[in-house]
């Protein structure tokens, strides 16, 4: 066993290696969808109680709660299960640009440090 023997991974069989390459994005499929869902079902939520609201004078009132947007738990769950699925992707593909830019490894260019001048 040499040194560089030690710093590869061991092999693994070709389906087990298929399947680990297919399960990050997977995951981060699953987020996604998943997170999709729940931001469509949360919308549909009819009336949410959202506790105490003080009087306000109706002179007063005009236009105080225009802008007012009330999200559900489930859509703030789903919003984070959206954002961690894309993250999960984005990594994802990013390993995989980087994986098919890299140059080959040769003996005589690790050997020589890899930029390919002796050492």
């Amino acid at each position: 066993m040499t040194s560089d023997d030690s710093l590869q991974p061991p092999a693994a069989s070709g389906g087990v290696r298929r399947l680990l390459q297919l399960s990050v994005p997977l995951a981060g499929a699953v987020l996604l969808i998943a997170g999709i869902v729940l931001l469509v079902r949360g919308a549909g939520v009819g009336t949410v109680n959202f506790g105490f609201v003080g009087y306000i004078p109706v002179t007063e009132a005009d236009g105080v709660f225009d802008g007012l947007v009330l999200v559900s738990r489930s859509m703030q769950v789903g919003a984070l299960l959206v954002l961690a699925g894309a993250v999960v992707l984005a990594f994802w593909v990013g390993l995989q640009a980087g994986r098919r830019h890299r140059p080959p490894v040769t003996p005589a260019s690790a050997a020589s440090g890899g930029d390919g001048q002796p050492a």
